[in-house]
């Protein structure tokens, strides 16, 4: 009986190292979701891929505004994009590696219609994205989606 413990502990630990290298070997690829659920960004690898990463808004927790139309880019500075619809919308461009689970990259916020350097931190199954401007940095924090 002690045998099959222990032949059941080892298959558990083999199954969570496989599972543990397979998400680093990821790395940032794949869905997030962002800050407080409210949406999904899906992280990819730009076209052409020598671009770095990039993602896009695939799910919003409001996808429509009070007058039941889709959301949005109407913050845009550049008024000929601000019809854009939010989901869809690429806001993360140019990601690079820039040590181990660090990346630095661009994203564009929607809400406020302003595109910021980043820093990437992955740990685990979580995302700090953290920008920072002249008076002070803040950061976000985003988790790794799993279907259900």
């Amino acid at each position: 009986m002690l045998a099959v413990h222990i032949a059941a502990l080892a298959l558990a630990l083999l199954a969570s190292a496989t599972a543990a290298a397979a998400q680093e070997q990821q790395g940032v690829r794949g869905t997030w979701w962002t800050k407080g659920k409210e949406a999904r960004v899906e992280i990819a690898d730009c076209e052409p891929a020598d671009k770095g990463l990039c993602g896009r808004i695939i799910w919003l927790a409001k996808p429509n505004d009070k007058k039941g139309q889709p959301l949005s880019d109407r913050l845009n500075p550049n008024k000929g994009l601000r019809s854009r619809e939010i989901v869809g919308l690429q806001l993360i461009e140019g990601w690079r590696e820039n040590g181990a689970n660090k990346w630095k990259g661009r994203i564009y916020d929607p809400d406020k219609g302003e595109t910021f350097n980043i820093s990437i931190a992955l740990r685990g199954d979580r995302l700090t994205l953290t920008g920072c401007i002249v008076w002070g940095c803040d950061s976000e924090t985003w988790v790794r989606y799993r279907a259900p």
